[in-house]
C-alpha cells in the first residue's frame, strides 16, 4: 500500500547513511525520508499520532509506521540497529526499495505479510481502499497520495510540452482561442455538424 513507508533497519549507522545518500541522489527529499536510532527523539512539529512515553517510539511513529510496527523496531532500534524510513512518492515504490536495499539491511522481526491492517466494519469502503477516514492536513489528497503541492523544478506539464501557461495571444495553435461559432471544432476541422445517413 502506498500510504505505508518502506522500512529498513540497518546494522551499522554508517549503512544508514549510505543508505539516505542513494535516496538523495536519486532525488528524494528530507522531509520524506525519517532515520532513527537509540539517541533519536521526536521532533518538534510532530504529530499527535506520534506521542509516547518512549522517545525512540515517537520517532518511528513519526515516520507514519504503524504502531503495531513500530513497537517491534523500537526494541530492535534500542538493540543497536538504525531504521530508515521513506514515504515514497506515488510510482517510485519499487525504486525506492532498491535504493534502500543496496545499503544491505538486516533482517526485521516484522513480517511484511502483516503490513495491511484489519478490516474495519465501521469504515469498509476506507478498509477495502487502504484509506485513511480522515485526513488532518492542508493538503489531504497531496497528503495521502504524498504528491508535493509545489514543485522547485518550477515545470508544468504543459510548459514540459512547450505549450505556453498563459498567452495573452488570442490564438491556440493557430486557430483562435474563442469563436463565435457554434461548432468550433466541425468549424475547425470543416467537418459537418449532423449527418444525412
Amino acid at each position: 500500500m502506498i500510504n505505508y513507508p518502506i522500512v529498513r533497519l540497518y546494522a551499522t549507522s554508517q549503512a544508514a547513511k549510505a543508505a539516505v545518500a542513494n535516496l538523495k541522489r536519486w532525488g528524494f527529499e528530507d522531509e520524506l525520508i525519517n532515520v532513527v536510532d537509540a539517541s533519536s527523539s521526536p521532533p518538534a512539529n510532530a504529530p499527535a499520532s506520534a506521542a509516547s512515553s518512549d522517545p525512540v517510539l515517537s520517532a518511528i511513529l513519526c515516520g507514519f509506521v504503524l504502531k503495531a510496527h513500530a513497537e517491534v523496531y523500537a526494541r530492535e532500534v534500542r538493540a543497536g540497529r538504525t531504521l530508515v524510513s521513506l514515504r515514497a512518492p506515488f510510482g517510485v515504490g519499487g525504486i525506492a526499495e532498491e535504493l534502500l536495499d543496496e545499503a544491505g539491511p538486516v533482517p526485521s522481526a516484522v513480517k511484511t505479510s502483516e503490513v495491511l491492517p484489519t478490516w474495519d466494519d465501521a469504515a469498509p469502503f476506507s478498509s477495502a481502499l487502504g484509506l485513511p477516514t480522515t485526513v488532518r492536513a492542508t493538503a489531504p489528497f497531496s497528503t495521502f497520495w504524498v504528491l508535493p503541492t509545489l514543485t522547485r523544478r518550477g515545470r508544468t506539464l504543459g510548459s514540459a510540452l512547450g505549450f505556453p501557461e498563459i498567452s495573452s495571444s488570442r490564438f491556440i495553435f493557430g486557430s483562435p482561442s474563442l469563436s463565435r461559432s457554434a461548432a468550433p471544432l466541425s468549424s475547425m476541422l470543416k467537418l459537418p455538424l449532423l449527418s444525412g445517413r
